[in-house]
């Protein structure tokens, strides 16, 4: 096991590049389980998760190369559909790969997918839309098997309980090779899913309405490969842009529009932040004390993304004020919160609902990364804290971020690597 040691105290200057999405990537590498011929995808990210779809696809028998940030899949010679728990258990994203597996043969096996632990985050949504789709559907214990039934009817139409991504990912990939048409109502919107549906129309699919609350699939006998650039990570560049607001200083981060960051840009002006966006660039200049930001509340695409609340948090926690945070999406968003209260941050939290009280010091700590927005959250509070933090968890904060310590010394900060004692 790792840990990481910020000694605090420095302000952050220069620039970062950001790389490819990670909840784009692996959608997209389980989608070219569905394509004939060799997938390449450019600008990925060197993440862990990255790391564990591409030992899946091997498992199941893909052909996998990777140079640099791009990498290559042939799918052809793939026969096995059944995913098992070593692999399924190291990422939510898994269960995307048991949805492809069932599109290309028709039925499969899948343990239970893992990923961060931020509640119960059941996966009642990707059975319902592989039962719309004509699958029977079998759980026990040990996971889920599934397989295609006698399907006529050739216009399917079903609407989201609540606009999921895993679930409308799986529904656009259970649907492209399907003949006839499929209506998913209540879609996911997020930028991600567009860069799903731009790969699988390129390749040969028939996919309107990205963006939209409705997606219609016409279905096609069969995709080809092709090559395809990865959308920048919005979280990443959001999680760097606001170390400058934690650290002090300014921070550009490269490869990125404000057209990604919409929901989280108004807050950051609001609290005193200059933000500046520019073609392909946003930087982010402290100037003294943040102000508190307003009730920050988080919803689906394209409101506040959960995927950020932590890292808001940290700022907040050096705020000249009080900030209200909101989670609608996740029961157990705030685990990094008795971390930060180990630093000296003045928090209440109930349910959902937490009331962070803006200190102007934080000090180090010693803590724990419990999933990887709460691990970045408490890197960022100790960027700007006096003294030394050590932040244990690290593998959490790799599932989402490249070498983060490399990224930070980059930009003038003191972050060390290093094997737990």
């Amino acid at each position: 096991m790792e840990e990481l040691i910020i000694r605090g105290g420095n302000p952050l200057y220069g620039e970062v590049p950001v790389y490819g999405a990670k909840n784009s990537i692996l959608p997209l590498l389980a989608a070219s389980l569905l394509v004939k011929g060799e997938s390449t995808f450019e600008n990925c990210p060197r993440l862990s998760d990255v790391d564990t779809a591409i030992a899946i696809l091997r498992f199941l028998g893909a052909k996998v190369e990777t140079e640099g940030r791009k990498i290559t899949v042939c799918t052809d010679d793939v026969t096995a559909a059944d995913i098992p728990c070593l692999w399924m258990r190291k990422m939510r994203g898994s269960i995307l790969f048991f949805g492809a597996l069932l599109s290309r043969f028709g039925e499969g096996k899948s343990s239970r997918p893992g990923g961060c632990p931020l509640g119960e985050r059941p996966v009642d949504l990707h059975l319902f839309v592989m039962e719309q789709m004509g699958f029977s559907v079998s759980e026990d214990d040990n996971g889920f098997s599934a397989k295609r039934e006698e399907y006529c009817n050739k216009k399917r139409k079903f609407r989201l309980r609540i606009p999921s991504v895993g679930a409308t990912e799986n529904g656009i990939m259970l649907s492209v090779l399907t003949p006839g048409e499929t209506k998913i109502e209540n879609a996911a919107r997020e930028p991600e899913i567009g860069d799903l549906i731009a790969f699988l129309n390129k390749a040969g699919a028939k996919i309107t309405g990205a963006g939209s609350k409705t997606l219609k699939i016409e279905g096609v006998s069969s995709l080809k490969g092709i090559c395809h650039t990865v959308i920048p990570d919005r979280i990443a560049a959001g999680t760097y842009l606001l170390a400058a607001g934690t650290a002090g200083g300014s921070v550009t981060v490269k490869g990125i529009d404000e057209s990604l960051l919409r929901a989280a840009m108004p807050p950051l002006r609001e609290a005193g932040f200059l933000v500046e966006s520019f073609p392909g660039e946003i930087r982010l200049t402290r100037k003294g004390r943040p102000l508190p930001f307003s009730k920050l509340s988080t919803s689906p695409y394209p409101g506040f993304p959960t995927d950020l609340l932590p890292q808001f948090m940290a700022v907040a926690a050096y705020a000249h004020g009080t900030t209200l945070f909101v989670d609608n999406v996740f029961e157990n968003r705030f685990s990094h919160v008795p971390d930060l209260e180990k630093g000296g941050a003045e928090i209440d939290v109930a349910g959902n609902v937490a009331l962070v009280y803006g200190k102007e010091k934080l000090f180090g700590m010693h803590a724990q990364a419990k999933d990887l927005r709460a691990g970045a959250a408490l890197l960022l509070a100790a960027l700007g804290a006096q003294g030394e933090t050590v932040l244990t968890g690290v593998e959490h904060i790799d599932r989402g971020y490249e070498k983060i310590e490399d990224t930070f010394c980059a930009l003038g900060g003191e972050v060390l690597r290093r094997e737990s004692e």
